[in-house]
């Protein structure tokens, strides 16, 4: 089994975050044309898949949509 980074951090920072565990999730998602994070949260995962650029497109979504377009504008 594969061992999570603990030393960068991924995403909004919030109670419940992924960012410990993003890189070792990105690991073991199969290669594909889109990214899907359907309850992204901070989107941490997000973030560690963006940056290993294996997917052409990214869709992310959330029951509050504030931490999705804060994310989006961070990053744009």
């Amino acid at each position: 089994m594969r061992e999570a980074k603990k030393n960068k951090t991924y995403g909004l920072p919030y109670m419940g975050s992924k960012s410990a565990i993003a890189e070792w999730i990105c690991s073991y998602l199969p290669p594909a044309e889109n990214f899907y994070d359907l309850f992204c949260g901070g989107c941490a995962v997000t973030h560690a898949a963006l940056l290993l650029k294996n997917y052409k497109q990214y869709i992310i979504n959330d029951l509050n949509p504030a931490s999705v377009k804060l994310f989006c504008g961070a990053i744009t």
